[in-house]
C-alpha cells in the first residue's frame, strides 16, 4: 500500500471484499481490481486495514466448518466409504506398490477412486486432471462443489507404507509454495483420511525439503490424531471383513506391462 502523503493510494473498496465473500470470486481477484481514490484519512486506511484483517479471520473460520462438515457428511455415508475401502484393498492386491512399475500407478488408481466416490457424496466432485488439455493439475486434484457460490480445491495423496509422504515434486523448479493447500491424504495402514489445510506452522515443523521434493514427515498424522476434527475412520463393517477374509485372498495380481501390450495388440489387431 502507498504512503499516505502521496496522491493517490490505490485501494480495492474494503466493503465490496467483505459482501462478496460467497460470491465464488477469489480474494485474489477482488483485490486485482484497484480503485484509484484521491487522498485518504489515516482512520480509512485502518480501517480497510482491520476489514482485510476480518476478511482472513472469516476464510479461515469457513475452511474449517467446511472441512468438519466434510467428515461429518462422509460418517453419515457408510455405503459409499465401505465401497470405497473396497476399491482401495482391491487396488493394493491388484497393483502391489513394492513393485516399482506400480509405485505412481496404486495412488493415481485410488485417487480416482476418491473423487468419484466424493461425487456420489457431495453434488459435485470435478477431476481437475480432466480440465487440463496437456499434462496434468499442478497441485490440486479435485474441486468439491458445496453450492454454486462455495467450492474448495484439495490435493489427494494415497501412502501404505509409514514413511514420508510426497506433497510435491520439484521438477525443474525448486522453489515451490504449498501456501494453504488443502489436502485430502490416505494413510491405508492406519484405515484413515486425513483432511486438513496447510499452515505455516505445520509446514515449518512437519515438512521435509530434500531438494528434489517436499515431504510430510509420519510425525504430522500423530499431530492430526490428537486433533479428531481432523481425521476419518474407514468402516470395518461385517461386508468390509467378508470381503477381506473371504475375496481379497483370490484377487490377482495385475502385469501392468502385459496388460497394456495386450490392450496395443487389441487396438491394432484390424490394421
Amino acid at each position: 500500500m502507498k504512503s499516505i502523503n502521496q496522491k493517490k493510494i490505490s485501494v480495492i473498496n474494503p466493503p465490496q471484499i467483505i459482501n462478496n465473500l460467497h460470491t465464488g470470486v477469489s480474494v485474489e481477484t477482488q483485490y486485482n481490481k484497484i480503485n484509484n481514490y484521491t487522498e485518504l484519512q489515516k482512520n480509512n486506511i485502518l480501517k480497510v486495514q482491520s476489514n482485510i484483517r476480518g476478511y482472513l479471520q472469516r476464510k479461515k473460520y469457513l475452511n474449517n466448518n467446511i472441512i468438519n462438515y466434510i467428515i461429518k457428511t462422509l460418517n453419515n455415508n457408510e455405503p459409499a466409504m465401505t465401497n470405497l475401502w473396497i476399491q482401495i484393498i482391491s487396488i493394493l492386491k491388484k497393483y502391489p506398490p513394492q513393485k516399482n512399475e506400480n509405485k505412481f500407478i496404486y495412488g493415481k488408481i485410488i485417487e480416482n477412486s476418491i473423487i468419484q466416490t466424493l461425487n456420489k457424496i457431495f453434488p459435485k466432485c470435478i477431476d481437475l486432471d480432466k480440465l487440463c488439455d496437456i499434462g496434468s493439475e499442478y497441485k490440486n486434484d479435485c474441486m468439491i462443489e458445496f453450492t454454486s457460490k462455495i467450492n474448495i480445491k484439495f490435493s489427494i495423496k494415497a501412502s501404505k507404507s509409514t514413511g514420508l509422504i510426497t506433497i510435491i515434486n520439484k521438477r525443474h523448479i525448486q522453489k515451490h509454495d504449498i501456501g494453504k493447500i488443502n489436502f485430502i491424504i490416505c494413510k491405508i495402514s492406519e484405515r484413515k483420511l486425513y483432511i486438513f489445510q496447510n499452515t505455516k506452522s505445520i509446514e515449518n515443523t512437519y515438512s521435509k525439503d530434500d531438494g528434489a521434493a517436499m515431504y510430510y514427515k509420519n510425525s504430522l498424522f500423530s499431530f492430526l490424531n490428537k486433533q479428531s476434527k481432523n481425521v476419518y475412520n474407514f468402516p470395518n463393517n461385517t461386508k468390509i471383513k467378508d470381503f477381506e477374509n473371504n475375496i481379497i485372498p483370490i484377487i490377482k495380481e495385475v502385469n501392468i506391462y502385459d496388460t497394456l501390450y495386450i490392450s496395443l495388440c487389441d487396438e491394432l489387431s484390424n490394421y
